[in-house]
């Protein structure tokens, strides 16, 4: 049986806010039906709309950073503009995605667990030559900072980054589509 979920807990399970999710419902860029007056969302048919969400065509844009919340602002903007987003808490998990396909841009925490964003820098380029960097940080660890100079030029964001920083830099990087 397909769950029939309210406004409310579709925007916990997206994780996103449910301001966002309602204005997206009401532009009908959510698979939504009414009941009574108020919006339903179909759990299945959802999870389909957001496998779609990271595979849209255009521009693409990688996320590394392990901060939860910093991963649920980009996704909440990837609702919001016509830009597939992939988000990832891990450097290993960064270079696979990066092998597989193409990104436009990274944004990158430079402390991540394991390898460090410096090491997730270098290989990222060597799938992604073209792509664009915004490290998203921070640490006040000046080495690091150098260290990652050294891979190529790249875009500073000092955290906390907010939903307005993210899409000044996502519009001035690839642009509006």
């Amino acid at each position: 049986m397909d769950n029939i979920l309210t406004l409310r807990q579709a925007a916990d399970y997206l994780k996103i806010g449910l301001s966002t999710l309602y204005a997206l419902v009401n532009q009908r860029k959510v698979p939504a039906f009414k009941v009574g007056g108020q919006w339903r969302l179909r759990q299945r048919t959802l999870e389909s709309w957001l496998d779609g969400q990271g595979t849209r065509p255009g521009p693409r844009v990688l996320v590394v950073d392990d901060e939860e919340s910093v991963c649920n602002a980009f996704k909440e903007m990837a609702f919001l503009l016509p830009y597939g987003v992939v988000t990832t808490q891990t450097g290993e998990e960064a270079i696979e995605l990066a092998r597989q396909g193409q990104f436009d841009l990274v944004f990158l925490d430079l402390k991540l667990p394991g390898m460090n964003g410096v090491e997730v820098f270098k290989a990222v380029k060597k799938f992604a030559p073209s792509a664009k960097v915004v490290v998203i940080t921070s640490t006040s660890d000046e080495a690091l900072l150098r260290r990652a100079l050294e891979m190529g030029p790249f875009i500073l964001l000092r955290k906390p980054v907010s939903l307005a920083d993210i899409e000044t830099v996502v519009q001035g990087v690839i642009g509006k589509h």
